[in-house]
This record gives C-alpha cells, structure tokens and sequence, in this order.
C-alpha cells in the first residue's frame, strides 16, 4: 500500500468535507450516546467486527476483546466515520501486520457528532470537478464538530475507564490512542481526562496531522499536547493550512518538511491540494506499521551527522524533538 495508489480515493473523501453543495444535511448531534465503539480481530484469517456498547460489560464478555493483549484506539476527525479511510487504513495495516494476535483495534465513531450530511452524500456521490465550496455551511458544522471534541473525549475516556473497572485493561500501560486531524484533539483529551481522573498516564498519544483551525493558538488544555501521555509523536503533512503549524507533540515528525504540500498532490483546485496533502499522514503512518525502517532525522537535510530514529509507529518513546522524514 503506497499513498500514490490510492490518492485518488483518499482526494474523493477529504474533499467531500468541503463540497457539500446540493445535499440536504442533519443536524450536528451533541448526544454522547452517539458516539460508537467497534472492536476489530481476525480469526482464521477473516476479519471480525463487535459491537462494544458504553456501559454494558456483556458486549465486552461476548466478543473477541483479550485482556491479555494491548489496546489500540482509532479516532477519526471532521466529516468522517467509522467506514472513512481513516480509520479503516490503519486499522488495516494493524490487522495485516501481525496486531491482530497482540492487540485489541477499537475504532471509535462519532460521526453524528461530527458529520453534517446524510449516508446519501457521501463522497463517491458528489461531484469533485464541478462542485463548489459552501464556506458557510463548512465553517458552521466544523465549529458544532470542535465544540464537541470534548464531548466524545469525554465518552472515550468512561468507556476506556469502564474496560478498566471490569478488568478488561490493568492499566493504560499497553494503551496507544491514535487520532487523525480533530480527532488527534479528543485523543489528547482523553489522555488529559484518564490522568486527571484516574492518576494514571496514557502510554502513547498519535496524532496524525492535528487539526489547526480552532487551535492553532489555543490553550493547551483544548488541543493536543506533550502531557496527555507518556509519548507524544505527531505526523506533520499540511501544517499551517488545514494541519497543526508547529511543534505539540514530545516528537514531531515533519513529512517532506511537513508541508503544506506533498508530492502527488498535483490537484487543479487548491483546497483539494491541502485536503491531500493533510491525509496524506494517514497513509505514511499506516505504511510504517508494515515497514520498521522509515527513519527521521533531527538535522534538516542530510548530512554526516544527523541523529536518526524510526518513524511511525515504531518510534521509540525516547525521541524528542523534530524529525525530518522523507517520503514520496
């Protein structure tokens, strides 16, 4: 799986998020009740999907959940589901990659939450060339979804904490929380809510290309930051435009400089370039789980005495600081 292959289908759902010209849409739900939780495996090969509901052990009991392995969770961002590329692409690779057998893949949904159109409006049914940007209608429902960052932090932290309380997780330990875009944001959330609740810290905090509109700026206890968890990396791909300008993890890891813009992300719209160059980060991140080679180096370009260390998700928890990483 490289970005390049799949660019076109990652560029039709990332702009989808700004070309919803011609659909009815919902309302933006702020119902904690919402937000849905799917626990991932494979057996024999074939994948299985469970239904985890919030506050009911039972759903737990009766599926493929192991106390015994660690517990991976997905997050997904603005105008995105559970079925998005993201999360599906990295959970993906986790499952093909030999996750299945050591950890638990929950993917968390709070579309509702963050969705502003109907399952009709997706984005393979719009029309990407001819298509128009609705600023208006983008800005309102962007500002409902990070108002509700908190919101589904909220209901991922209990959930996390219920899992705890029926000793289906010892501790946060083995607990890697994995967000892409505003989903980055209720990720760090949730670490900075178990600490404060539980006095215990998150492992490891991934944040896939933060989300820069309404926190660029913004106090850290609203975005992500070096706190919420033990280890802290970030993926930068369109910082400055729809991603994170700067440093808010323990190890940033800059992708071809971080941007704005990524190789292969030619596009003859300018929004549609940013859109690909922010999800790119999705998949450099999932092919690191399939490749422990990718290096950063903390020197700008190469050069005889750059310090090197893994990208992705084989990143040690010891770095720190900014990483340059070169990617097509």
């Amino acid at each position: 799986m490289t970005f390049s292959v799949s660019r076109t289908i990652l560029i039709g759902f990332l702009i989808w998020a700004t070309s919803l010209v011609g659909n009815s849409y919902q309302e933006v739900s702020n119902d904690p009740n919402d937000v849905k939780f799917y626990l991932y495996s494979k057996s024999g090969g074939v994948e299985i999907k469970d239904d985890l509901v919030y506050n009911d052990p039972t759903s737990i009991r009766d599926s493929a959940y192991d106390a015994r392995k660690s517990l991976i969770i997905l997050v997904h961002g603005f105008a995105q589901n559970e079925s998005s590329i993201f999360p599906q692409v990295v959970k993906d690779a986790y499952l093909n990659n030999g996750f299945a057998d050591t950890a638990n893949v929950i993917t968390v949904d709070w579309g509702l939450l963050g969705t502003p159109v109907p399952e009709a409006a997706l984005p393979w049914n719009v029309d990407l060339v001819n298509s128009t940007l609705n600023s208006a209608l983008i800005l309102a429902n962007y500002s409902a979804a990070a108002a509700n960052v908190p919101v589904v932090g909220q209901r991922v932290s209990d959930f996390t904490t219920m899992l705890r309380s029926n000793n289906y997780l010892a501790n946060f330990d083995n607990t890697h929380l994995v967000g892409m875009s505003m989903g980055a944001h209720v990720v760090g959330y949730v670490g900075a809510n178990l600490k404060s609740t539980t006095g215990l810290v998150v492992a490891r905090i991934t944040g896939l290309e933060p989300a820069g509109p309404s926190y660029q700026g913004a106090a850290i206890a609203n975005r992500l930051d070096p706190t919420d968890a033990a280890y802290v990396d970030i993926t930068h791909t369109n910082q400055g435009e729809f991603g994170y300008l700067g440093a808010c993890g323990k190890a940033d890891y800059y992708i071809n400089l971080g941007g704005p813009l990524q190789p292969g992300c030619n596009i003859p719209q300018n929004v549609a370039e940013s859109f690909c160059a922010h999800g790119k980060a999705i998949y450099d991140f999932a092919d690191s789980i399939a490749d422990s080679t990718l290096k950063g180096r903390q020197c700008l370009f190469l050069g005889l005495f750059c310090t090197y260390t893994t990208y992705g998700e084989y990143s040690p928890s010891s770095a720190s600081g900014n990483y340059y990483v070169s990617l097509p």
